[in-house]
């Protein structure tokens, strides 16, 4: 990597209470001790620290040798949070990570919350420096979730913080975190039979190597607030390029592990659920950003020792499948929503049960920008017979079905709006626009009323229905 300046960094963490205060100094602090983490980081960048808490934990935790060794190497401040703030966990963190990002706005420095359940692999922020040293303005990295009740024992007797530095090797971190996973992270395998229904992550075991993960959505672990915000969910929904971003995707280069109590979100995977595109589908939506496509597509690989090429490739294809599949479900659920808005009841029927038949393929899943969606009325529907509905879900309209589904979905370069000119349709064929005395008319087609945005989807009700280019005779738009 070709070396830059020296970049300043404000990491921040939210701790409270006395299960949190004790994963903080008996785990998270001398995990981030190691050689290769905060002392490898500190030679290459300014870091400073501030440590949002109560004044009770937070004389606790200056009165530990842990922390005495963290202010030698870091400079520390502390921040109290009022009691009367101390309600709802979540929405406490999200307070003061905003608050954390606004203040290394203002210093014009990375922001980094620091989660105080955390345990980190010796090397990873030796890493993340290297890497913003480079250029990057954003990282991600994920965590393996494991069970708190038997991870913390076993990780301090293995090994002792007798200076107050634990020095964990990657693959070792990587071996005792699969031993002690939480029913949570197992339940993210795809034949658990329990898949969550808060499906980030599509986890493969490879056996005998590590497990293969793919994620759906996730927070920024680092960023430079001089050219990123985070949104509201703390993950990155600005435009671009991708040599402003990394994802730490090997266990090798950095790897974490978050603990939890044995029985913690337990409501997430208490039902028998199998993981189902369309359901994963409708879940992303609602976390969907511009940073998800980018991480998507490149999976990680958390292992234990060397990789058998072949076997990730084939795990890494089997989740590719899935999340493929989930993405056409995604978009195709934003178009079925816009439908449902414009009043095509009967498109949106029809989409719902191409949906459940997985008849998508070919279709949302080359939109790889914003795309257009043409639904027909129901008067167009109306003027086309009934038979015509009919005979597209009956098992002898396959055919026409999926001619139908290609030519009423078109993709544009730009994005805004119906161009005045030719879009490509999904079976390739090119479709007409054309404006005129403020109507527009696809393919012969008039626009019915003002489109509907949802994701990258825009959508336009149109008064016919249009038919493949082989098969236009003069019936081919039943114009209302």
């Amino acid at each position: 990597m070709t070396p830059s300046k020296r970049q300043t960094l404000l990491m921040f963490t939210v701790v409270w209470g006395d299960w949190h205060v004790n994963a903080l100094i008996t785990v998270c602090l001398p995990t981030l001790l190691a050689p290769g983490n905060l002392p490898g980081l500190v030679a290459s960048h300014h870091v400073r620290l501030i440590v949002y808490t109560t004044k009770a934990d937070g004389a606790r935790m200056q009165a530990a040798p842990v922390f005495r060794h963290l202010c030698e190497l870091v400079e520390t401040t502390f921040e109290f949070i009022p009691e009367h703030k101390l309600g709802n966990p979540i929405q406490t963190h999200h307070e003061f990570w905003r608050a954390g990002q606004a203040r290394a706005a203002a210093e014009k420095a990375f922001a980094m919350p620091m989660y105080p359940d955390a345990a980190w692999s010796d090397g990873v922020f030796s890493h993340l420096g290297d890497v913003l040293a480079a250029g990057r303005k954003a990282v991600f990295m994920n965590f393996l979730r494991v069970t708190s009740e038997t991870f913390v024992p076993a990780l301090t007797a293995r090994y002792a913080a007798d200076s107050s530095v634990m020095r964990v090797p990657p693959r070792e971190l990587v071996r005792l975190g699969l031993e002690h996973a939480h029913p949570l992270t197992c339940a993210y395998l795809p034949d658990s039979g329990y898949f969550p229904n808060h499906p980030e992550y599509l986890i493969r075991a490879v056996p005998g190597e590590g497990v293969s993960v793919r994620q759906l959505g996730r927070e920024l672990f680092v960023f430079d607030t001089r050219r990123f915000k985070a949104n509201p969910y703390w993950m990155l929904d600005e435009p671009f390029a991708e040599d402003e971003v990394y994802l730490i995707d090997d266990s090798d280069f950095g790897f974490g592990v978050g603990f939890s109590p044995l029985g913690k979100d337990f409501v997430m995977h208490e039902a028998p659920r199998r993981p189902d595109p369309v359901s994963i589908g409708r879940w992303w939506r609602s976390s969907y950003c511009r940073s998800t496509d980018y991480f998507v597509g490149r999976p990680m690989r958390w292992h234990v020792g060397d990789i058998t090429e072949r076997k990730w490739r084939a795990a890494e294809a089997a989740s590719a499948l899935l999340a493929t599949r989930a993405a056409i479900a995604r978009e195709a659920l934003a178009a079925w929503e816009a439908a449902d808005e414009l009043g095509c009841r009967s498109s949106a029927a029809l989409l719902a049960f191409f949906m459940a038949r997985g008849d998508l393929s070919g279709v949302f899943n080359r939109a790889t920008g914003p795309f257009h969606v043409f639904m027909p009325s129901d008067a167009a529907f109306a003027a086309a017979g009934k038979d015509y509905f009919h005979h597209l879900c009956a098992p002898e309209g396959a055919a026409d079905r999926r001619a139908f589904l290609r030519r009423h979905v078109a993709f544009a370069d730009d994005g805004d709006g119906v161009p005045d000119r030719q879009m490509i349709c999904a079976d390739g064929s090119p479709i007409r626009i054309e404006r005129r005395a403020g109507t527009i008319r696809i393919d012969g087609c008039d626009v019915v009323g003002p489109p509907v945005v949802r994701d990258r989807a825009t959508v336009y009700a149109i008064g016919g229905i249009l038919s493949p280019p082989a098969a236009k005779t003069e019936r081919r738009c039943h114009d209302t």
